[in-house]
């Protein structure tokens, strides 16, 4: 439901997209396609080295919804992976991530 709508001037596009542009990180398809295969690889590594603590007790929800604890990471990396291969769906099928 549409409550209001209004024309965004200009000026607050530009500096939107200038934000946007200067915390850019250039890269180029192979090193995107390397990142991809790093995270199918191990999908919660960042849990596991420390980069994102996770106390005992403590459980971690999903972007799906699903509550993990720290013991039920290993058995869910399967499932991270198989969703991770079925977004893999480039319009352009030659730069689809080969994953294992």
């Amino acid at each position: 439901m549409i409550i209001k709508s209004e024309k965004i001037t200009e000026d607050y596009q530009w500096v939107s997209l200038e934000n946007s542009i200067s915390r850019a990180i250039p890269v180029n398809q192979a090193k995107l396609d390397k990142l991809k295969l790093k995270l199918y690889d191990s999908p919660f590594k960042y849990i596991r080295n420390g980069r994102l603590a996770l106390p005992e007790g403590k459980k971690l929800e999903l972007e799906d919804g699903t509550i993990l604890t720290k013991e039920q990471l290993k058995p869910a990396e399967a499932n991270e992976r198989k969703k991770i291969k079925s977004f893999n769906n480039p319009i352009e099928l030659d730069k689809a991530v080969k994953y294992p």
